[in-house]
């Protein structure tokens, strides 16, 4: 099941670190570098670069597999499996999904805290563009249990910026073509991701 971990962080920042050194010696990392020594004088840049470092990983480690079943819960045709009085829950069905495409934001907002005090907020607007061929479903009890085989060309775009008590900052930016991404035969989602009914009609 190659690739089958695919992040949101392996996507958009290279594993050998040379994006992240790259980030920590930009001429806008030093301006935050800056900022923080005129504001908050008496923090170590070291604890707080650590603290970005880490709220950027938090936010990163976000598997592509976790967008794509989030955004087939919401489909209509999907919602359908979770009515109970044509689908009970000992059931299970096998749904083939035909080739799409799936565009989706993701704008998360998190605070950098050091001893307990917000110092800096982080602002993301994350652009992906997934492009399935090949799944299949595995629903029971209004539930997505399963991603059986299928392929994912990802791609996209990350804009991170940090504020300041005064000031905000381009962070980090980056924009990625295409990246194969294989399902692989068989994915299992754990406890399964809850499919929101259909309202009932007035």
């Amino acid at each position: 099941m190659s690739d089958s971990k695919l992040t949101l962080k392996s996507l958009f920042m290279s594993d050998d670190g040379r994006d992240r050194d790259s980030v920590e010696g930009s001429p806008s990392m030093l301006e935050v570098r800056r900022s923080f020594s005129e504001e908050l004088p008496k923090i170590g840049w070291s604890e707080v670069a650590q603290g970005i470092d880490d709220k950027v990983n938090d936010v990163l480690e976000i598997p592509v597999d976790d967008v794509l079943v989030a955004s087939w819960a919401q489909y209509e045709r999907i919602r359908g499996y979770a009515d109970p009085q044509r689908h009970p829950p000992e059931e299970t069905i096998h749904v083939p999904m035909v080739d799409h495409t799936i565009e989706s934001t993701h704008s998360p907002s998190v605070e950098v805290l050091i001893q307990g005090t917000e110092i800096a907020s982080l602002n993301f607007n994350i652009q992906l563009r997934l492009r399935v061929k090949g799944c299949t479903l595995e629903i029971r009890g209004g539930r997505i249990m399963k991603i059986l085989s299928g392929t994912c060309q990802v791609g996209g775009s990350l804009h991170c910026v940090v504020n300041t008590k005064f000031k905000s900052h381009p962070l980090y930016e980056k924009s990625v073509d295409s990246r194969d991404h294989d399902i692989g035969g068989e994915l299992e989602l754990g406890q399964g991701v809850v499919i929101p009914p259909v309202a009932a009609s007035a």
